[in-house]
């Protein structure tokens, strides 16, 4: 006679077999791996670990090689949900994804140390005759962004060096972290002789006199470089401006006159100084003149020319002892 359903062995035999679903169920749930929404590596691979939560006994597995340092890259959902089941993970992709981003941490390299390395190597190689004179990079290509793994500490050199001094051109390997596997880099370009000279940071309008904080130091290259182009800032501050001058260009010897303190047409006094006389008269200055220069004047009661000294503003003295001084023809 068939058992009815309702039999206890029966019941016993459901009830017994849903517990087991029910706890394989729990189970399934709690081990539901989970892709991480940020996935950045610091190593060399990348593991699932890396990739999910509850990745359990297959988190140390290495399932892809990672970018280089610093840099990303992009898997798609399928085929992370092949290697992953491949390795008994489940991932269902109930986010919906298509493509997973994974980047890789690293320490950046400042450009300008890299530089510098190279610089100092083509003086190394190449010494420049001047000691005021050295040498400016072109960097015509390079590796952009360069970076090198966490927990290295970079040490940069340049391990290979092509230079050419009659063109200037150069071509370097760097190593950024020499016996750590990170690759170097190649850098390439031209090496400038350069040196410091004298430019304003304002405009100046000609007669205008130059002060300190008018004038800097750059670095302009020798093959540009006026044979007269000023190299001592203290050369020039005191001196007056021949002409309006711009900003960010060398200055040159041509472009400076001592200040004039008398101007031509101005009125001025003239003095003679003789032993036990002193003489003074009015006088127009028929040409200008600065501090020390000899100009020549007219007296304006005699109309007689004569030269003198510019002692001070609209002040000159005449040149000699013996200078005739006609104060008045009545």
């Amino acid at each position: 006679m068939p058992r009815s359903w309702k039999s206890t062995p029966f019941k016993s035999v459901v009830f017994a077999l849903a517990v087991v679903l029910c706890a394989a169920g729990a189970s399934a749930s709690e081990v539901l791996p989970l892709l991480r929404s940020n996935i950045e590596v610091s190593g060399e691979y990348i593991r699932l670990g890396d990739l999910f939560d509850n990745a359990e006994t297959t988190a140390a597995t290495v399932v892809f090689r990672a970018p280089s340092p610093g840099k990303s890259g992009m898997v798609s959902a399928a085929r992370l949900m092949r290697i992953a089941r491949s390795h008994g993970l489940y991932w269902d992709n109930s986010e919906g994804v298509r493509t997973i981003n994974i980047a890789r941490a690293g320490i950046p390299i400042d450009s300008e140390e890299i530089v510098t390395a190279i610089e100092a190597a083509i003086h190394s190689e190449a010494p420049l005759a001047e000691s005021e004179h050295t040498y400016q990079l072109e960097v015509t290509s390079r590796d952009e962004d360069v970076f090198v793994a966490t927990g290295i500490d970079p040490r940069i050199e340049v391990t290979r060096l092509s230079f050419n001094r009659r063109s200037g051109r150069f071509s370097a390997q760097v190593a950024l972290a020499a016996g750590t596997g990170t690759p170097p880099v190649t850098v390439t370009g031209r090496a400038v002789e350069v040196r410091p000279v004298v430019m304003f940071v304002r405009p100046l309008a000609r007669g205008e006199v130059v002060r300190a904080e008018d004038i800097e130091q750059r670095q302009v290259a020798i093959r540009n470089l006026h044979a007269t182009a000023i190299v001592d800032a203290a050369a020039v501050v005191g001196l007056a401006a021949r002409r309006q001058l711009r900003p960010g260009q060398p200055l040159l010897s041509r472009d400076f006159e001592r200040p004039r303190i008398v101007e031509r047409g101005a009125v001025l006094t003239v003095t003679h100084e003789a032993p036990g006389l002193t003489i003074s008269v009015r006088a127009r200055a028929l040409e200008a003149g600065a501090l020390g220069d000899t100009i020549r004047v007219q007296n304006l009661q005699s109309n007689r020319i004569i030269e003198c000294i510019v002692i001070a503003p609209n002040l000159v003295k005449t040149s000699t002892t013996r200078t005739p001084i006609v104060i008045s023809s009545n």
